[in-house]
């Protein structure tokens, strides 16, 4: 069965806040939800928390953080997961607990035909890796390991990142991935996010802009196909072959020869 998936929704905001607060969403069931949130900073940045969604718990699933050495816009990803037999619906909480942000972005996207064994998604993710850079590159690359199933599919989020002014792109999706949710907030310090899919294997998760700006962040996930349901064998009944009766040659009944009777020779 192969992995599908559908952005939920994408967003930002550019203000000033310890929490944010995402759009609703109606999660599907047995389907594994990602959501990937980047922050930016004027301190050391914090790791967020997630509630609500209609989703029980929301598991962090990886975090790094990017220093921009001399300015007041440092930046955070940080991926949760989440998976419910029967979820609910509503917005999602970003909470920084009561630490002020410079404001953040954020992807939520949910994966059918996953492994949905395991605890709130944790079969579904076989391996994640996050990456940064704060050189000014025009293109950018997450590298995941060697898949472990051919059939397991390929996801990520990657935001590309300014330390002044506010206009900014969405990024471009890599070769061969399908873009899914994607926002750009305009207010200062610049956040261009984009999440994208393919449904398989692909160790290198990249996207480009046209213009380069500061830096980059983004996170990588193997997601890992549900297993084809075991179907036994159709056999049919054993028949033994038709087999005809025994049948005796047919006899003649035994004739003895006729004789005549001896005549003894005449004697003159």
């Amino acid at each position: 069965m192969a992995v599908t998936a559908n952005s939920l929704t994408a967003g930002g905001d550019g203000t000033d806040s310890s929490s944010y607060t995402t759009a609703s969403i109606s999660p599907g069931a047995n389907r594994l939800v990602l959501v990937t949130v980047v922050s930016r900073a004027a301190v050391p940045s914090v790791v967020p928390t997630l509630s609500g969604g209609g989703m029980g718990t929301w598991t962090q699933v990886g975090t790094r953080e990017v220093d921009f050495s001399g300015t007041s816009s440092d930046a955070r990803v940080t991926l949760f997961r989440a998976l419910e037999v029967s979820p609910g619906s509503g917005t999602i909480t970003i909470d920084f607990g009561g630490t002020t942000q410079r404001g953040s972005s954020w992807t939520v996207d949910e994966f059918s035909g996953v492994d949905a064994s395991g605890v709130n998604g944790s079969a579904a993710v076989v391996q994640s890796n996050t990456n940064s850079d704060n050189t000014g590159l025009s293109s950018f690359t997450v590298v995941l390991g060697t898949f472990s199933s051919d059939g397991n599919a390929t996801y990520g989020s990657l935001a590309l990142l300014k330390t002044s002014g506010a206009t900014i792109a969405v990024p471009t999706e890599g070769s061969g991935f399908t873009a899914l949710g994607g926002n750009n907030s305009n207010t200062a310090p610049g956040t261009g996010i984009r999440s994208e899919f393919r449904s398989d294997n692909d160790t290198t998760v990249d996207a480009s802009v046209a213009t380069a700006q500061n830096g980059w962040i983004g996170a990588a996930v193997e997601i890992k196909t549900a297993e084809a349901p075991s179907v036994s064998p159709s056999v049919s009944p054993s028949v033994s072959p038709s087999v005809s009766p025994s049948q005796s040659p047919s006899i003649s009944p035994s004739v003895s020869p006729s004789v005549s009777p001896s005549e003894s020779p005449s004697v003159s």
